[in-house]
């Protein structure tokens, strides 16, 4: 995870079976928009993701 102000990123991979049976290896990365929760709580509300996968082999 890095996360610099008020945006952060994840990257990470999935390799299972989905629903419908078919098994995949995933990488992808995931962007956030955040903002922080008002003062006395803690974290930060999401306020957009965009993702995008780099594996998709199927």
């Amino acid at each position: 995870m890095f996360r610099s102000g008020e945006q952060a990123a994840v990257e990470g991979r999935f390799t299972g079976s989905l629903r419908d049976g078919s098994t995949v290896d995933l990488r992808f990365s995931d962007f956030f928009d955040t903002v922080a929760h008002p003062p006395g709580e803690h974290g930060a509300l999401i306020l957009s993701r965009r993702t995008y996968f780099d594996d998709t082999r199927v």
